[in-house]
């Protein structure tokens, strides 16, 4: 359970961080029209946008830098100056750059064509990372995480154990007339941590925690319930 807690948050993190950049272009006439980039660094952020001419805007290029063992590509909205107009988000090796620019480039060679919409893919191997992530957390919290509620009633002389998790509910309910004793019992590792037990008539015990109180709260919990079940002391 604590390891689905974990995967889960981590898939989504990816998902959350992971940028991607949209291009859109409108020709009016040959070399005329407004295009627009716009930058996305987080998928449930606010988008960057940034307009350029069309008239000014010569090609588009991918260029390669390194910084220590990391290295980064980045892309380039260069004019008929050789000036860079625009930068889009930076990337890690290994992503669909080139096949973005190639696309922005063959627009702009194609006079006749009057509009593009292209907006980069990640690849495909983050993406089954990130959803392998999400599933597997999801599955591990979906068998494993339960939320647990003991009801001790006196009126109908009975605990009602229901055990709540992502796909089912379980009810479990026992007499209280047979309910014997009320233990905390030490962890066998340390750092030393109590678990609560209900011993029943036939020495089963039903326990009510997962063993981690300490001593003293462990042993105030216990006089509780043996008060409230008119139990001996132990």
């Amino acid at each position: 359970m604590v390891l689905g807690f974990i995967i889960l948050p981590f898939g989504l993190v990816l998902n959350l961080h992971k940028a991607t950049d949209r291009f859109t272009c409108h020709r009016i006439a040959p070399s005329q029209g407004t295009c627009t980039l716009r930058k996305l660094r987080f998928w449930f952020g606010l988008p960057i946008k940034e307009e350029i001419p069309l008239s000014k805007l010569q090609k588009v290029q991918v260029s390669k830098i390194s910084a220590g063992r990391k290295h980064f590509e980045y892309l380039f909205f260069i004019d008929k100056q050789g000036c860079v107009l625009s930068m889009g988000s930076k990337r890690q090796y290994g992503t669909n750059l080139e096949l973005f620019a190639s696309q922005i480039n063959a627009f702009l060679n194609n006079p006749a064509a009057s509009l593009l919409v292209v907006e980069e893919q990640p690849p495909l191997g983050l993406l089954r990372i990130d959803m392998f992530f999400i599933i597997t957390g999801f599955c591990l919290l979906a068998i494993f995480a339960r939320i647990v509620f003991y009801t001790f009633d006196l009126n109908k002389n009975c605990i009602n154990i229901n055990r709540i998790g992502l796909l089912r509910i379980q009810s479990v309910r026992y007499p209280l007339d047979q309910i014997s004793d009320v233990k905390a019992e030490a962890t066998a590792n340390p750092p030393q941590f109590y678990k609560l037990s209900l011993i029943l008539g036939d020495e089963q015990r039903i326990f009510i925690n997962p063993g981690d109180l300490n001593q003293l709260d462990s042993q105030r919990i216990v006089e509780l319930l043996q008060n409230f079940l008119y139990l001996p002391k132990s």
